[in-house]
């Protein structure tokens, strides 16, 4: 078991780890030509990947933009609560304009991606989330630019 009795592994065997790779470069990969990448038959990348999705190991399938060319500000929040941590989940996760929001060990307890398209939008939301009882400090970085954006295929064992 891993932190708050989740569990961090899941096996994978070659096969499924392939798949992921592929579908890692493009997420709208067909699955004749995920089998035609792989050397693995249609009906089985069909079969896996739909275990993969039943298991809730692929959670979902996206589209990652370029924030700058929507003209859109991305903001990394780190949150500290002392208290009510649910009801701060909660508001984060209703945010329309929250991207992401990961649960830390550390100092801060949340780090959340918010987006906005002024830094006026941003401190709104900000002060909206400091407004918020069991919110104690949030600390503030303006993303000027995403150098990398992809999991790390090989990592996965």
């Amino acid at each position: 078991m891993g932190f708050g009795g989740v569990s961090l592994t899941v096996k994978l065997d070659k096969g499924m780890k392939a798949i992921l790779k592929v579908l890692f470069e493009n997420s709208r990969t067909s699955l004749t030509e995920i089998s035609e990448k792989t050397g693995i038959p249609f009906s089985t990348v069909r079969y896996k990947i739909n275990t993969m999705i039943e298991n809730n190991l692929i959670k979902k399938f996206t589209t990652i933009v370029d924030p700058d060319k929507l003209g859109i500000i991305s903001s990394i929040l780190l949150i500290k609560v002392n208290k009510n941590s649910d009801k701060v989940l909660e508001y984060c996760k209703n945010m329309k304009n929250s991207v992401i929001i990961a649960r830390t060990i550390g100092e801060y307890n949340y780090i959340m991606e918010v987006v906005g398209h002024s830094i006026s939008e941003i401190s709104d939301i900000i002060n909206g989330l400091m407004a918020v009882d069991g919110v104690v400090d949030v600390r503030v970085n303006i993303v000027l630019r995403w150098e990398k954006w992809e999991f790390p295929v090989d990592a996965i064992k």
